[in-house]
């Protein structure tokens, strides 16, 4: 069993309301599992555990980072409801601030990446990951593009969060980090982006920090009225990917409604499901590229 099903297993019977079966799947890892795999893990039992009340349960399933030698993003455990039994817990206290001090260590040797891949003579896509992710994870999710040979550049912020995990969290940085990128790539890619890294992209190529043929927007963090917004736009097709139950999907259908009112092409899918991957990813992202690409070429 891959990972990815795994855990799309393990999260199915959480949702269901099953979370002894959730943890019983949680103690047979498939083999191989990455540090940044094994703390998800080790994450996912913690807020379990947490829910059921058992506190000294979910402690030593965060303590198990630790003991391993890894470490998890701080900013997660401060704000998942999952974990709120653990807040008054001097442990939790104590394990939060010696992983902030390891994030702002870190922090300092951490670099912004750009993946690229495929002949240069094809249209890119650049991608952005979602928040407290990982150009990791951005290729497993374009993985089928990279085996055609397609030109695809896998963008990783330079904002550490957690062990292997990245935010957007200071957008001064981002804008810059995309203006490069832009620069390296060339030309006019289409830009995606996953939640935080959608509202990256989106704001980079509306305030025309960066040249483009598109928006492709994933679940996309956005605010109906944003303080960037320009004086005027490009015109350039946007499409967005939009989860039925995603709470933020309210704010990005009145996002959406704004670019058409401003004359920007503009077109939305619906998927069941909330803020997280569609179903049928790559038939849906290609639906939407053709889309995209067929508006440029009209």
């Amino acid at each position: 069993m891959t990972f990815s099903a795994w855990r799309d297993q393990i999260f199915q019977r959480a949702e269901a309301g099953e979370p002894r079966q959730a943890l019983a799947l949680l103690a047979s890892p498939p083999p191989g599992l990455s540090p940044v795999q094994r703390g998800a893990a080790s994450f996912w039992a913690a807020c379990l555990h947490a829910g059921l009340g058992e506190v000294e349960e979910a402690l030593r399933a965060l303590e198990g980072v630790e003991a391993r030698g890894d470490w998890l993003a701080p900013a997660r455990l401060r704000h998942d409801a999952d974990l709120d039994a653990l807040r008054n817990e001097e442990r939790f206290v104590r394990l939060l601030a010696r992983w902030e001090a390891r994030r702002v260590e870190e922090q300092a040797r951490t670099r912004p990446q750009l993946r690229v891949f495929g002949a240069p003579a094809r249209p890119a896509l650049i991608a952005l990951h979602e928040n407290l992710s990982s150009a990791d994870a951005t290729q497993t999710l374009h993985s089928d593009l990279l085996a055609q040979g397609e030109r695809v550049a896998l963008a990783q912020s330079g904002q550490l969060g957690g062990l292997g995990s990245y935010v957007w969290n200071d957008a001064a940085q981002a804008d810059r980090e995309a203006r490069a990128w832009a620069a390296e790539l060339g030309g006019r890619p289409l830009w995606a982006g996953f939640s935080a890294g959608a509202q990256v992209a989106t704001r980079v190529v509306l305030t025309g920090q960066v040249p483009a043929r598109g928006l492709l927007l994933v679940i996309p963090s956005l605010s109906a009225e944003p303080g960037w917004w320009p004086p005027a736009l490009p015109a350039l097709p946007v499409a967005l990917l939009l989860g039925e139950h995603d709470p933020l999907r309210s704010a990005a259908l009145d996002f959406a409604a704004r670019l058409r009112e401003a004359g920007v092409p503009t077109r939305v899918w619906t998927f069941p499901g909330g803020h997280a991957v569609p179903p049928g990813w790559p038939s849906l992202r290609d639906e939407a590229r053709r889309w995209l690409e067929g508006y440029e070429q009209g």
